[in-house]
């Protein structure tokens, strides 16, 4: 599975658009050690985060990752 993102301008300079793009990887890479056996391989995904992103907590960001895969199908 490839995951590709996206951190839109909005977002703010450079440095909150790494910001997201850190946090958002470091929770996809949690999804899909919790979900292994449930997601299958070969999707390629696009995230492309919002300007509330740059707001959001870690446990928001999270549970609107964990909302996204579950809506999609992929999570199983």
């Amino acid at each position: 599975t490839r995951v590709g993102m996206s951190p839109r301008r909005a977002l703010g300079g450079a440095v909150q658009r790494n910001r997201v793009r850190r946090r958002l990887r470091e929770l996809v890479r949690e999804q899909l050690r919790e979900r292994h056996d449930t997601m299958g391989a070969g999707w390629d995904l696009l995230l492309i985060a919002r300007p509330e992103a740059s707001t959001a907590s870690h446990a928001q960001l999270r549970e609107a990752l964990r909302s996204l895969v579950e809506r999609s199908g992929i999570g199983g």
